[in-house]
């Protein structure tokens, strides 16, 4: 489990039992994990061209941003290790949801064919644990990556 600066140790229980549940999906991991005492009360940002500031954390929108994130991350290990004990040996990557942001090491993996071994693999490798292999591939690709797999679509003739 990625951990976060802005949230506290309980809610990393509460995501690791929810993401457990198989009749959990993210919307629902968002709502449990939407609790005030779950999350630290403000962050600190340190953009780049700016000077660091302090900003208050809304818990609900904290939490949805984890449960699509780690739900995610989560869902790519289990369908990539299903797909394997298929005998299937590639898979699609595709953006699931619209990101805020859409980083270019993100991006570029949209629609590419992938071996799902390699997809398996790479869990977490890019950025966990910290500071993670940059040169490394992963799906999603990074934190607040939408990106997910799934099977390739076949053609009509």
């Amino acid at each position: 489990m990625v951990k976060g600066p802005f949230y506290r140790r309980s809610c990393c229980f509460s995501l690791s039992d929810a993401i457990a549940n198989p009749n959990r999906n993210e919307e629902i991991l968002a709502i449990s994990l939407a609790k005030q005492n779950y999350w630290k009360r403000s962050e600190t940002v340190v953009p780049k061209v700016r000077r660091a500031y302090t900003r208050p954390i809304d818990p609900s929108v904290a939490a949805e941003r984890l449960a699509i994130t780690e739900f995610n991350t989560w869902y790519v290990r289990g369908f990539a290790k299903r797909l394997i004990d298929e005998g299937v040996t590639q898979c699609q990557v595709y953006r699931a949801g619209i990101p805020k942001h859409a980083p270019a090491e993100c991006s570029k993996h949209e629609d590419q064919i992938y071996s799902v071994k390699e997809v398996y693999d790479g869990h977490r490798a890019r950025y966990w644990p910290e500071p993670g292999n940059p040169n490394a591939f992963s799906i999603p690709a990074g934190p607040n990556c939408h990106h997910t797999i799934r099977r390739i679509p076949k053609t009509n003739p």
